[in-house]
């Protein structure tokens, strides 16, 4: 009888043993499921940020090179717009690049001071260049042959040794980056600039938003972060990177209360403004309208002391809607300062929030241009091509990058919608959107 109580215990502890070995095989191969989703993310961001900014760079040596056989004005213009264009996507792509060791400074100046070069030669009205406009040119064409030259063999070097190592300890981005010698090899590149005679005196590093600010510590930057998600849903907030996008920032990985739930964030150094925050958090119904996830995100940035924002814009994406908000200065909305949210339709919750835009970009109190225009002229010319259904003034990015007053005029020309922007000082049509 004994023997028998022994076999059929030791039958019980087998089988236990069996299902939860089943069971820790089955969270391992979920969890495993999940690491390489966010592993092949990661990589997939970071390839396309560094694919793109060296097939704008190729294309830019490319184009340098034919004003030597430009022959009128209309085609030196041509060339310059196209590089100037160029040169702006390329820096969009090199801020996109998360995670560096080191800001990347020669690089975005070098970019800076490309496009305003080009900006001039578009206004040429003489295709022969001066001898000053020679040499600039000259030296442009040299540094960025450079560039090409060893974004080309760091693309190949990458290609060869089949990628590196990757860990998803810390920030796996950074890792990825690092692992696989993107660091090392952008930061070479940014120091073959320190000798390029930098023609046009480069702007303040640090926005206008966060100069006069200070410095504050990693504690202090958790602090901030854990006010503005909410300090009941934080189980802890780690440093994993210290990052230079657009602007100097500690990059927090945030493990909450929820199941499987983390949060990715970068707080500024300057005054601890978050920059943005993204949760893995996947809704999986739709238990709220539109309306209010848009009401949702309005009192998100409410209460997060972001003032005077007006909803300009939302999209759904899944179970998620992303809100788009500007910034409203006496009724004029100002683009450069937007903010974007993105809100779960589960429940209201607020799973995403980028504000670079604004942080790079907002200014309290801006000097607006005087109105020469009057809205009734603006109405008249916008009505000779669209049948104008709502009429604003707003602030936009012209295709000089300077920021113009604008009146904005929604409306159809046939079946297709519009956004037409003309100039409020001298009446120029400076934008068309087609919006469906």
């Amino acid at each position: 009888m004994r023997r028998f109580f022994r076999e059929l215990d030791a039958k019980y502890i087998y089988s236990y043993i069996v299902a939860l070995s089943v069971v820790i095989m089955s969270f391992t191969v979920y969890r495993c499921d999940g690491f390489a989703y966010y592993k092949t993310l990661a990589e997939n961001q970071y390839n396309r940020s560094f694919s793109n900014f060296a097939s704008q760079i190729a294309d830019i040596d490319r184009e340098l090179k034919m004003y030597a056989v430009a022959l009128d004005c209309a085609r030196v213009t041509a060339i310059s717009n196209d590089i100037r264009h160029k040169a702006a996507s390329a820096r969009a792509e090199l801020t996109a690049l998360p995670s560096l060791d080191a800001p990347l400074v020669n690089t975005s100046a070098f970019l800076v001071n490309l496009e305003k070069f080009a900006l001039l030669l578009s206004k040429k009205t003489d295709p022969v260049f001066s001898e000053s406009e020679a040499k600039k040119l000259s030296d442009f064409s040299k540094y960025t042959s450079a560039l090409n030259l060893a974004l080309d063999k760091t693309r190949s070097e990458i290609t060869m040794a089949g990628g590196g190592s990757f860990s998803l300890s810390g920030n796996s981005i950074a890792v990825f980056a690092r692992e696989n010698g993107y660091n090392g090899a952008l930061t070479a590149m940014d120091d073959q600039l320190i000798d390029y005679p930098f023609y046009f005196p480069a702007q303040s590093p640090v926005p206008p938003l966060l100069q006069d600010k200070d410095e504050i510590t990693v504690s202090e930057a958790s602090y901030a972060l854990g006010k503005f998600l909410g300090a009941d849903k934080i189980v802890k907030i780690e440093l994993i990177n210290e990052g230079y996008g657009d602007v100097a920032a500690y990059s927090f990985n945030v493990l909450t209360n929820e199941d499987g739930a983390a949060i990715n964030a970068d707080v500024t150094k300057r005054s601890g403004y978050v920059v943005w925050m993204l949760c893995n958090k996947q809704p999986k119904n739709a238990n709220i309208n539109q309306a209010d996830a848009v009401t949702a995100a309005e009192s998100f940035l409410t209460s997060r002391g972001v003032a005077n924002m007006e909803m300009i814009a939302c999209e759904r994406a899944g179970n998620a809607l992303y809100v788009d908000f500007a910034y409203s200065q006496d009724g004029v909305i100002i683009y450069a300062d937007r903010i974007k949210v993105k809100v779960s339709l589960d429940d209201g919750e607020i799973i995403g929030f980028f504000g670079g835009e604004y942080i790079n970009n907002h200014t309290e109190r801006r000097t607006m241009e005087k109105i020469e225009v009057s809205p009734t002229a603006a109405l008249i010319k916008a009505q000779a091509v669209i049948s104008v259904e709502s009429q604003r003034l707003c602030v936009i990015d012209s295709d000089t990058s300077a920021q113009v007053l604008c009146y904005e005029f929604t409306g159809a020309a046939g079946d297709t919608l519009y956004k037409i922007y003309i100039n409020a000082q001298n009446g120029v049509q400076e934008r068309i959107v087609m919006l469906y």
